[in-house]
């Protein structure tokens, strides 16, 4: 079942409890698993479209992180000199950073309100608390994209008579402008007075009136719910024990990733994934990756990292309809994610670690460019013509 289709009260408690931990936790992992399971959920919910959104705010936070740093100058930790003699540190840069990932993710996050929260749930929610409003903001909601397609069907009748944007000189534009604006607003009157009418026809100014609503609150939300406030009680223990602590003046300090923060770490990521459905292949490919990365020598970088790793290529090739733009996710999700762990372990962040980092990458895509794009596909075009896996590809 899809998220969307739960109570609108548990769409709510979810959003509520994920944008406030995404304000609250600025540890960086936390951010990173935010980050990223927004995005992925975001993916799910608009396809490719998400992918620009996504990767577009990462060279904006960039900037912005500069632009901190360049003019607030806390911290010991000393990067460089400006161009006008004030010193870069660390500490604000990094302060600029997380700033920036809280606004990203914050963004990806109500991409995917924006999605799921449908107006039939808002005028739901608030008419428990205030009907006039709820029918209010219902009427508004709906008018603002009726108001929008009404112009686009004005605009092009006025271009099919001479009188578009770009047509004449620029009196004679501004005169078929105004000429538009007055028969949109005569429109918007004569629909205003109809609604109006129609409500009063309906009864709506009586009183003791009923409403009918489609969600019920069952077995199925209530067990959402349960998971939820597992979950988050989880992360309150973690706010009790300053697991998501992290202050960057005068020096930066932040507690060290444990097997105790990890646990924590997988308890924000289990919130986050609450609502996804994958393809039970991609969900089983997620898990068994984690469970192999807890024994991995890398440590929690792997983890996190790796596992994220496998699971975003998953759930991109199981939107995928070619075999071979289904063999595409894996070589480039590991070659830039595991390439970049990688060269870390081997490098640390000194300046051996891009040229150790193009290594690897290039290793690692060659080798997932051989089991994925020879042998995957190989494999797929093959399976159709076992008569077992041909009934089951089929169905």
């Amino acid at each position: 079942m899809e998220f969307s289709r739960y109570h609108p009260a548990i769409n709510c408690l979810y959003f509520v409890a994920v944008l406030t931990g995404t304000i609250l936790f600025r540890q960086p992992v936390f951010l990173l698993l935010s980050y990223c399971c927004a995005f992925i959920y975001l993916l799910k919910l608009r396809g490719l479209r998400a992918l620009f959104l996504g990767l577009g705010l990462l060279p904006l936070a960039a900037l912005f992180a500069l632009w901190y740093g360049s003019y607030n100058h806390f911290g010991v930790t000393v990067l460089g000199i400006n161009f006008i003699g004030n010193r870069i540190t660390l500490e604000s840069f990094l302060c600029g950073w997380t700033w920036a990932m809280v606004c990203a993710a914050a963004i990806l996050w109500l991409g995917c309100l924006h999605a799921v929260f449908t107006t039939d749930k808002i005028v739901y929610l608030l008419g428990r608390v205030s009907p006039h409003l709820s029918l209010y903001l219902s009427i508004l909601l709906r008018m603002v994209p009726r108001l929008n397609a009404q112009r686009r069907r004005i605009e092009l009748a006025q271009r099919a008579i001479g009188r578009g944007k770009g047509q004449g000189n620029i009196f004679i534009r501004m005169r078929n402008a105004l000429r538009r604006g007055s028969i949109l607003l005569t429109w918007l009157t004569e629909g205003i007075a109809t609604t109006s009418d129609s409500m009063r026809c309906r009864g709506c100014t009586l009183r003791g009136r009923t409403a009918y609503s489609l969600y019920r609150f069952d077995n199925r939300d209530r067990s959402f719910v349960v998971g939820m406030c597992f979950l988050i009680s989880v992360l309150l223990m973690a706010v009790l024990l300053d697991q998501t602590m992290i202050r960057f003046a005068p020096r930066l300090v932040m507690m060290p990733i444990t097997p105790l923060s990890g646990f924590f770490y997988l308890a924000w990521a289990a919130l986050c994934l609450l609502p996804f459905l994958f393809p039970e292949t991609a969900w089983g490919l997620g898990v068994g990756c984690l469970i192999a990365n807890l024994f991995s020598p890398y440590g929690a970088l792997d983890i996190v990292v790796g596992s994220l790793s496998t699971l975003i290529a998953a759930l991109l090739t199981a939107r995928c309809r070619s075999p071979w733009t289904a063999a595409l996710p894996p070589v480039v999700c590991n070659m830039v994610l595991v390439g970049a762990v990688l060269a870390y372990e081997q490098a640390g962040a000194s300046a051996a670690f891009w040229p150790a980092y193009g290594l690897n990458a290039l290793t690692v895509g060659l080798g997932e460019a051989v089991a994925c794009l020879v042998l995957g596909v190989l494999l797929v075009k093959q399976l159709p013509k076992i008569p077992y896996f041909r009934n089951r590809l089929a169905s």
